[in-house]
This record gives structure tokens, sequence and C-alpha cells, in this order.
């Protein structure tokens, strides 16, 4: 029995996905972006284009915020993403900062069914991802909230479809675009630096000793966050453990979103992440049916 394909759904499904982000435009343009991060984010865009500083210093936002965190000369988070935000603003007004969530979410759609049919050399393989990405509910969740977690993801999975790309054609210029994409992911929000040791790795996993070179190709362009990385570290004295340190009392007490933020299990995002998208789901599907089907193929000889 010849197995159902989507291949020749190809035209239908692109299509489908252009109306789909139509849609998906009309519902963010009507959406009031009132969250919390997003007021945040937008003042921080203010302040950039009107003003030229990156901080919330000066804003009536102080008095619902805690001073010791954002009261700072320059705001703790990487400053990409609003750069990003800026730019639309320049360009397309309030309409932009309301269109940023859902281009980016278009354009990391994109970039997982070029990812998934690099690696798999199969059109099915990537248009069956591309759907499941369509799906996801934490995607179209983060594709009407102006936050910095989906530019992040993009610009990690960019880095990735270049190192991919690398092992296929062996072009350490692939690997210095991974290396560039990974330091402006890590320019939108902190957390991509975990990236860098696991990179690492498979540098050292395709090609050994020899992998010296192309590590350096990697780490190179990290070079352009110390644009960041210095001032605020090395001229505001800003510490690493001041990011991740849990606020006093006082904060908990008069910031409710903030003791509900760090009351929750450490177990809670990777739950949330796991039942909310079917990315993950059949991952772990495809990865039950594979090792049943070794076990399968190698019971006669284990006495099964």
């Amino acid at each position: 029995m010849q197995s159902f394909s989507l291949t020749p759904y190809k035209t239908q499904l692109i299509s489908f996905t252009i109306v789909f982000f139509i849609i998906l435009t009309v519902i963010t343009l009507i959406r009031p972006h009132i969250d919390n991060d997003e007021i945040i984010y937008k003042t921080l865009t203010y302040n950039v284009v009107h003003h030229h500083a990156y901080s919330l210093q000066g804003t009536t936002l102080l008095k619902d915020l805690p001073s010791n965190l954002y009261a700072t000369p320059l705001f703790f988070r990487p400053p990409l993403f609003v750069i990003s935000l800026a730019f639309l603003y320049l360009l397309l007004g309030q309409v932009g900062l309301a269109l940023a969530p859902t281009i980016i979410y278009a354009f990391l759609c994109f970039t997982i069914y070029k990812t998934a049919l690099l690696i798999t050399q199969s059109e099915h393989i990537a248009l069956k991802t591309l759907l499941l990405s369509l799906a996801s509910p934490l995607f179209l969740f983060s594709s009407v909230f102006i936050h910095l977690d989906t530019l992040m993801t993009l610009l990690a999975l960019l880095a990735f479809y270049f190192l991919m790309k690398w092992r296929t054609t062996g072009n350490l210029k692939h690997v210095l675009l991974a290396g560039l994409l990974l330091s402006f992911s890590t320019l939108t929000n902190y957390t991509a630096v975990i990236l860098y040791p696991l990179f690492l790795l498979f540098l050292i996993w395709q090609k050994g000793k020899s992998s010296i070179v192309s590590g350096l190709y990697l780490l190179l362009p990290s070079l352009i966050s110390s644009f960041w990385f210095y001032p605020v570290f090395g001229i505001y004295h800003m510490s690493v453990a001041s990011l991740f340190a849990k606020p006093g009392k006082f904060t908990l007490t008069h910031f409710p979103f903030m003791l509900m933020a760090y009351q929750r299990p450490f177990y809670f995002y990777f739950i949330t992440v796991f039942l909310t998208n079917p990315l993950y789901l059949l991952f772990f599907t495809s990865l039950k049916k594979k090792f049943e089907k070794i076990f399968l193929s190698n019971a006669p000889y284990c006495g099964f």
C-alpha cells in the first residue's frame, strides 16, 4: 500500500499558508498590545527612536515596575529585539510594532520548513513540519505578542540551518554565518548562550581534532556581542548573578506577576512546551517507533 504524500499538494499548502498569515495579520492588528512586556518593549522602542536612549528612565512605567531592575541607565535585556522594533516603527509606524511578531513568526515557519528539507531531503516531511509549525499553540500564542523569544528562536534556528549546511557542503563560510546568527540570537536574549557548547560539540563530533579551525569560525563573530556586554558589565557593573537572582521580599509582594513567575516549579516550562507544541510530540512518537522497530528486529536474538 502506497503511503500518503503531501508533495503533490505543495502549491495548495503554500496558498493555505499565505491565507493563514493574512488572517493572523488581521488578528494581530486588531488585538490591543497591552500586555506588561509589550508595553515595556513599545516604550523602549519609543525611547530609542525619539530620545536615542535604551532605558526606561524618565518613563511613567517605573512606578509599576521594580526600580532596582528596570530603572537602570541601560535596560538589562540585550538590545537587538528593540532595534528590530525600532526599524519597523520607523518604516511603518504603530502598524510596524503590531506586525512585528507575525512577521517574525512567518520567517520562523519558513526557516523550519527549509531546515527540515535540508536535513531529511524529503519534501513530504518538510511540508508536514511546516503544517505542524502552523498548528503549534505555543507558536500561535507568540505570534500575536510583542516579545523577544520568537526572534531569538528564529535567529538560533537560522544558525542551526547554516551549521547543517556546513555539514553538507564543508564550506567554512556557513560556520561563520552560523556563528554570526548565534551572536545575534544572544544579543536578543541571553538564553541563547547555552547553544554555544552544543554547537561546538557538534563540530567536534563531525570533525574531531580538525574542528579547531571551524570552532574559531563559529566563535569569531561573538566579538560583535562585546559592544553590548562591555558597557553593561564593564561600565555599569551589572553582575551576571543579578540577572538571575530572585527579587527581594518587597518586590515579590508589590509586583504579583513576578511572584507568580518565581513560584512556578522548575519543570513547568518543559511540560508547557511539550504539551503545547506538536513538533515535540511528533519527535517522541517517531523515537518510540524507532525503538520498537529496533527491539522487534532484535527480539529473536534476545530470546523473546
